[in-house]
């Protein structure tokens, strides 16, 4: 899609799966408390590393995804707001990567990959 100039269409894949994080935290997501990490760097660059799984799970390249299809897979990961802090997944690397693979194999996708 990139090297196609599809950027709004990217826009838009970003804005239903950020919606969907959204809608299934809705205090950890948009709350800068100390401790929460979903909007931080570690939360956040998990989320990143796991929207090509949750994408390829949906779609073929280039197909548009709505927020349901995203909230359905983000609805499985049996994690609530108050799990995502700095105390269950420390910050930097190690706790980035704990929660990008607490939420592929929460989600069921590591059976996929």
């Amino acid at each position: 899609m990139f090297l196609d100039d599809r950027d709004a269409e990217i826009a838009k894949i970003l804005w239903e799966y950020f919606k969907a994080v959204e809608t299934r935290w809705p205090q950890a997501w948009p709350t800068p408390a100390p401790g929460n990490i979903l909007n931080r760097t570690t939360g956040f660059a998990a989320l990143m590393r796991f929207l090509r799984d949750a994408y390829v799970s949906l779609a073929e390249p280039g197909q548009l995804v709505p927020m349901n299809d995203f909230l359905d897979i983000f609805m499985r990961i049996d994690l609530d707001d108050l799990d995502l802090t700095s105390l269950q997944y420390k910050t930097g690397s190690g706790g980035e990567a704990a929660l990008y693979r607490d939420f592929l194999e929460r989600s069921g996708l590591a059976i996929q990959n």
